[in-house]
């Protein structure tokens, strides 16, 4: 990229004096790790000086204080349909791939934009009303959906307050290779006062084109449980992925065939290690090809909750992280890496690129990262030996990363852009990312 990142230094804490209006589509009880981000902000920028309002679709569940609007995107809740959920993410076939295309064709025509657009237009009025009526000084939104982005503009320019537009996830397809700056999203990045982004890979060269020379800002996102989780013994060596695959697009075949090589070498592992792979598209794994010569060391199952998922984690002997071959899956931070570190098991993510998380991994000391069978193997074969000895796997993790890695810093972050932009002063930055420091 042309220009260096800047990594914003942390605020100290302070008395609330300012105001921010906070505009996600996915907030707590969303069953999204993506609400855990604007979470927490709500959260924890009171303790470095910025008070809140949130604007979030209904839902049954939402914490007292969060302003709720009716979601009138029909096309949206079609697709988080149980029925259409498991078509299109566990068997991906022609209804899944007719969902695709239609939204691809409906991004197309310029109040639609995304599946989320009628949710996003609809709180235009509500917001600029509530921004006036609490004085807020700053509004912020965070892109998925990308749709939020005009509006976050819009609202900002009837209240005469600057906007920080935040990119928590890499691009969609059709904002990736888009027709350039006078695209809707991207006029709208232009007129932002700051951009932040939840991890490296969401930087592109139209975000560039557009933005400038001005600083771009990464700030990671953080743990949402704050203590540690201690790892309990188990009669078996697990390596556990707790999630969605997406239908595939997270491809576990690398670590299938790792299994099948340890397998092969070891009666020991093929009787008692077991991959399990939890989450409501788990039984797609059955159809790839590399599954049929270690079905006896899969387990796959369902939709759990997270309760007894959180149960699970603690007992695993390692933690996994799928990555793919998908432009925005190659070199993402995935939010669960924020769900595992607080256990005590090793995380592996295998796949992708080796980019941030893996500079996280090796930083943190938690795991490390792998894409080819042989170095799958390896990791798994020295921790299935002190399985072996101890009956449970422990790895220390780095306090000074575990301490960078959690919500108040990402929250203490935020505060310094936010102090920045009504200030109209430089953000106070490091150059270099926090694994780079030493």
């Amino acid at each position: 990229m042309p220009h260096p990142f800047c990594w914003p230094r942390a605020a100290m804490p302070a008395s609330p004096s300012r105001r921010a209006l906070l505009l996600a589509y996915c907030v707590p009880p969303h069953p999204s790790v993506a609400s855990h981000r604007p979470e927490g902000l709500y959260r924890w920028l009171p303790e470095y000086g910025w008070e809140t309002t949130v604007i979030a679709p209904e839902r049954e569940g939402t914490p007292d204080g969060i302003i709720q609007t009716p979601d009138p995107s029909w096309f949206r809740r079609m697709e988080s349909a149980s029925l259409t959920r498991e078509v299109t993410r566990t068997r991906p076939g022609p209804l899944g791939m007719l969902m695709k295309h239609t939204k691809r064709f409906l991004r197309r025509f310029p109040r639609w934009h995304d599946e989320f657009a009628a949710w996003s237009n609809s709180i235009l009025a509500r917001a600029i009303e509530e921004g006036r009526r609490r004085g807020v000084g700053l509004v912020w939104a965070t892109c998925n959906p990308f749709s939020l982005a005009p509006v976050a503009m819009a609202v900002a320019r009837a209240l005469e307050v600057p906007c920080v537009l935040d990119l928590r996830d890499p691009l969609p397809e059709n904002l990736l290779y888009t027709r350039g700056p006078d695209h809707w999203f991207y006029r709208a990045l232009a007129q932002a006062q700051a951009v932040t982004l939840a991890t490296t890979s969401c930087d592109t060269s139209m975000l560039r084109q557009v933005w400038g020379a001005r600083p771009v800002s990464p700030i990671l996102s953080g743990m949402w449980r704050a203590d540690p989780v201690p790892a309990q013994p188990s009669d078996r060596f697990t390596i556990l992925h707790a999630g969605i695959l997406y239908g595939g697009e997270r491809d576990p075949g690398p670590l299938l065939r790792a299994a099948a090589l340890l397998s092969k070498e070891s009666d020991d592992f093929r009787a008692h290690a077991r991959i399990q792979l939890v989450g409501a598209d788990s039984d797609a794994v059955r159809r790839h090809p590399d599954y049929p010569s270690v079905a006896d060391v899969c387990e796959l199952v369902g939709q759990t909750p997270h309760s007894e998922v959180h149960a699970m984690m603690a007992a695993a002997s390692a933690l996994l992280i799928l990555m793919g071959e998908e432009w925005y899956l190659r070199d993402a931070v995935p939010a669960k890496l924020y769900d595992y570190l607080p256990f005590e098991a090793p995380i592996l993510a295998v796949g992708g690129e080796q980019g941030v998380l893996a500079h996280l991994l090796t930083w943190s000391g938690a795991g490390t990262w792998a894409t080819k069978p042989e170095a799958i193997a390896d990791f798994l074969r020295a921790y299935f030996h002190r399985w072996q000895a101890d009956g449970v796997v422990r790895v220390h993790r780095r306090r000074e990363a575990l301490d960078y890695l959690t919500q108040r810093r990402m929250a203490a972050e935020f505060s310094e852009v936010f102090n920045a932009t009504v200030e109209h002063r430089p953000i106070a930055c490091h150059s270099t990312a926090p694994w780079e420091r030493e």
